[in-house]
């Protein structure tokens, strides 16, 4: 569990990177992604996600942070499969329409989360 952590640590650190120094590339990538018509396969990937970080988090010396990660990727997973298209498809929409500056601040937050989640293994 140790080796999930710390894979998803170094995914949320260049997840960071590229949120900060790729802000126009990530925002069209990410759009491209997020066009797709059902959300449901995200939302049983995210559950699964949860139930993973669950499981680690007593692998961890920040184990409070893990839960909240795993909290969040069950209500977003949740979001996801219970949500009508139309809903989620505005939630979306509204990430994606975000400004560079608030996409380049997400990036930061986070790049300190990665490595506090890296670090928390290491």
């Amino acid at each position: 569990m140790r080796i999930f952590l710390l894979i998803v640590g170094i995914f949320m650190m260049l997840e960071g990177i590229f949120l900060i120094l790729l802000t126009r590339f990530v925002k069209s990538w990410s759009t491209k992604l997020l066009s797709i018509k059902n959300y449901r396969p995200w939302g049983i990937i995210s559950v699964i996600i949860s139930t993973l970080l669950f499981l680690a988090s007593p692998f961890s010396r920040l184990s409070l942070l893990i839960v909240l990660f795993g909290l969040g990727a069950l209500f977003k997973g949740l979001f996801f499969i219970l949500t009508p298209h139309d809903k989620a498809k505005f939630f979306i929409n509204w990430w994606i329409s975000l400004s560079e500056g608030n996409f380049r601040i997400l990036g930061v937050v986070v790049l300190i989360l990665g490595i506090l989640t890296t670090r928390s293994v290491i």
